[in-house]
């Protein structure tokens, strides 16, 4: 009978540099394998940054709509002590609504503050002026005109 041939699986024990080989390509893939789950992570990351940025945005578009405003900076004048004492009267300056409200104690010292740097003012402007009337008073020889 003639011999024949076949394949069949069974157990092959690895010679010692298989087994280096293979250590070093196990290695090699569980480097690859963490630099990949740390691409991913970080993509992850990123996206759900984004994700909760956009939820943020969502969340403040709806408030808005469901109470119909929202709070913002407006410029506004203010005039003290109207319309009477103690008070200040506040104007928009965007839709030209206006309201009352005391006078704080911020309020006081600012609005003193002010006159105060004003009447210092007129009284420099009273002294330099009684100061060159002193010197313009004629005298020729004082002015040094001979």
């Amino acid at each position: 009978m003639e011999q024949q041939k076949t394949n069949r699986t069974l157990r092959y024990e690895f010679t010692p540099e298989e087994r280096e080989s293979s250590a070093i390509a196990l290695a090699n893939k569980n480097q690859e394998l963490r630099q990949i789950e740390d691409k991913k992570k970080s993509a992850m990351s990123d996206y759900g940054s984004m994700i909760n940025v956009c939820k943020e945005e969502i969340n403040k578009l709806s408030d808005n709509v469901a109470r119909g405003y929202e709070i913002r900076d407006t410029l506004c004048t203010i005039d003290y002590h109207q319309p009477e004492m103690n008070k200040k009267l506040l104007a928009r300056t965007d839709t030209g609504e206006t309201w009352v409200e005391p006078m704080t104690d911020t309020d006081h010292n600012l609005f003193n503050q002010w006159e105060e740097r004003e009447r210092e003012r007129l009284e420099n402007e009273e002294e330099e002026k009684e100061e060159k009337d002193l010197f313009d008073d004629g005298n020729d020889e004082f002015n040094g005109v001979a």
